[in-house]
């Protein structure tokens, strides 16, 4: 009898060694797997940043270059503006020689005209 207490606790102590060793295997496929979905979330989290970073930066980007356009449009509008400002002011210009030309043609006609009246009243006295 002896010999099969021994024998069922031999076999009962295998039985929880065993058990123990399974316990132990199985909780270090757990650590694996876990690491392994740390790992794989990390790298997800990564790539996710880094979308992230390059979308932000091409929306800075973007932003900086609207900025450039309307600074160019808004140059090309003051050049457009100075430029018609220098056409109506040289219009405005010819506009006053052709005038004072004018005047002084008239000016000369009629200077013409009294002095032609009075050498003809000259002449008839």
């Amino acid at each position: 009898m002896r010999d099969k207490e021994m024998l069922d606790k031999a076999l009962t102590r295998e039985r929880q060694i065993a058990l123990l060793e399974e316990e132990e295997r199985l909780r270090r496929r757990q650590e694996v797997i876990d690491l392994q979905k740390f790992y794989l979330q990390k790298a997800e989290d990564k790539k996710a940043e880094e979308q992230l970073i390059e979308y932000l930066t091409w929306l800075e980007s973007e932003k900086q270059w609207k900025l450039k356009e309307d600074k160019w449009k808004k140059e090309d509008q003051a050049r457009i503006n100075l430029m018609k400002q220098v056409y109506e002011d040289r219009a405005k210009t010819i506009g006053a020689k052709q005038m004072i030309a004018e005047e002084d043609k008239w000016r000369l006609q009629h200077e013409k005209k009294i002095i032609d009246e009075e050498i003809a009243r000259i002449h008839a006295e």
